[in-house]
């Protein structure tokens, strides 16, 4: 059984990103693009941490397992295929359209040098083609409610309340 404080702590995160997604709808400051990938890069690390969190409480609910839990791979190594969240998270993770599968693919944007303009653009530009993933403020807040979900059913299969 996972302790309290790791999952209030993830909701915290949880909550975190998604006003950060609010703060990116707001019109009451100026949302220049340098803002703009600063609230999407702090909404994904938010998310990158929530997930960190997660993983540490599936290892402790699969086993007594204390180390350190970086990636699902460690996770799979520590405890196993055998516990059924470790196979509820592979098979998101082999999912394209899953809330860990649009995670993965937003971090790995994170870490992409020159991808990303710091520049403001010439706001008269009318853009044919977005290239990389969706990062507006609807797929944000969907990414966050689907882990939110995830994360109510875990702890509801768990018991860890």
């Amino acid at each position: 059984m996972a302790d309290a404080d790791r999952c209030s702590l993830l909701r915290e995160k949880l909550t975190l990103a998604g006003q950060l997604v609010r703060l990116s709808e707001e019109s009451s400051h100026p949302n220049t693009v340098v803002t703009g990938e600063a609230l999407v890069q702090g909404t994904v690390a938010l998310l990158a941490e929530a997930r960190s969190i997660l993983l540490k409480l599936v290892a402790e609910s699969a086993s007594d397992y204390t180390g350190e839990i970086d990636s699902l791979e460690t996770l799979r190594r520590s405890v196993g295929e055998q516990p059924g969240e470790v196979q509820v998270l592979s098979a998101a993770a082999a999912d394209g359209n899953s809330w860990w599968s649009r995670l993965e693919v937003l971090l790995a944007r994170q870490q992409e040098p020159g991808r990303r303009s710091s520049r403001p653009r010439d706001e008269t530009l009318i853009a044919v083609a977005a290239a990389g993933p969706d990062c507006s403020p609807d797929a944000l807040r969907s990414l966050i409610s689907d882990f939110r979900d995830y994360f109510e059913t875990f702890v509801e299969r768990h018991d860890q309340w």
